[in-house]
């Protein structure tokens, strides 16, 4: 899907320029009463003249037509979310654990001499990471899908989140979380999970530069069934505007969903909570993650169930991934 934008962009505000800025960064200045644009290693003042943004959501082969007027283009590819992973289905006596959070999606930028570029750019924007799938036997969880790359041409990429482990039982019961990539300059990454009387999941990373990754989902603590809380979703957030994290579920809920980008041309989306496990009890059962926010957000994990009757908690979906186009005269 692909959305084209003539008028003024909807820019924060400031009234002097940014410390440690990203090449491609953006504001409107206050003090000023114009446009700011860090490239080429330096502020520069734009002028009252032609800009042009382009929006590309989810699908494979889009083409961007460069406009005969631009002088310079910036590009800002961010990655699908990975899914959350799915939780254990083992007896009691295993202590299944619920399913890692995914990892947000990676987010690149560049700016382009118009020149450099041709006519057309092929572009492939991926959908964010299933999740992984509930377990409806004795097994362990099964991990979330890992998307593919957000690419402008060859000229620029920006990998998708890895989704989130299956939950096991056992000794092997507390996993750690996957890394997530770089979103800019600090990574945030999934949630894992933790079995124990009454623990909680791990929490999904808050990014300051991208989005949030996934939170765990709760798993159970042998037959006691001291049921854990789900991690909440981290925070994306960039430019003064947060999407936020699912918040961390009440006991024997569901994950909840972390929010999308707050505005249309900049931001990014939060994770997803992972599912909490009924308190007191080893028989919650089918309770998933919450789906990542667009752009980027993790997905949360499903709960881990000692109900051999029914089935373990899927992880949720990743958020989708997107590219921004801005063209400038």
């Amino acid at each position: 899907m692909s959305r084209r934008f003539y008028s003024t962009l909807n820019l924060v505000e400031l009234a002097a320029d940014p410390a440690s800025p990203r090449e491609g960064d953006m504001y409107a200045n206050t003090t000023l009463g114009a446009l700011r644009h860090f490239i080429n290693g330096a502020w520069q003042t734009l002028s009252q003249r032609r800009t042009q943004l382009d929006i590309l959501g989810p699908g494979l082969g889009q083409t961007w037509s460069k406009p005969a007027w631009a002088q310079s283009v910036v590009v800002l590819c961010i990655g699908a979310g990975g899914g959350g992973g799915s939780g254990a289905r083992l007896a009691a006596t295993s202590a299944p654990s619920g399913g890692c959070g995914g990892n947000p999606g990676c987010v690149v930028t560049q700016t382009f001499l118009a020149t450099d570029l041709p006519a057309t750019v092929s572009c492939n924007v991926p959908g964010g990471g299933a999740g992984g799938a509930a377990m409806t036997s004795s097994s362990n969880g099964n991990a979330g899908a890992t998307p593919g790359a957000t690419s402008f041409g060859t000229y620029l990429s920006a990998a998708g989140g890895s989704g989130g482990l299956g939950g096991v039982g056992g000794a092997q019961s507390a996993q750690a979380s996957q890394q997530g990539g770089n979103t800019y300059k600090d990574p945030a990454q999934g949630g894992g999970t933790v079995t124990g009387a009454g623990a909680s999941s791990g929490a999904g990373s808050s990014s300051m530069n991208g989005p949030g990754g996934g939170g765990g989902g709760g798993g159970t603590a042998g037959l006691l069934g001291n049921g854990s809380f789900g991690g909440a979703g981290g925070n994306g957030y960039t430019q003064g505007q947060q999407a936020s994290g699912g918040a961390a579920p009440g006991s024997g809920q569901a994950g909840n969903n972390g929010q999308n980008k707050q505005s249309i041309n900049y931001g990014f989306g939060g994770g997803g909570s992972g599912a909490s496990q009924i308190q007191g009890s080893t028989l919650g059962s089918g309770l998933a993650g919450g789906a990542g926010g667009s752009p980027g957000g993790g997905g949360g994990g499903g709960i881990g169930t000692g109900n051999t009757a029914s089935s373990s908690g899927a992880g949720g979906n990743g958020g989708d991934g997107e590219i921004r186009i801005f063209s400038f005269d």
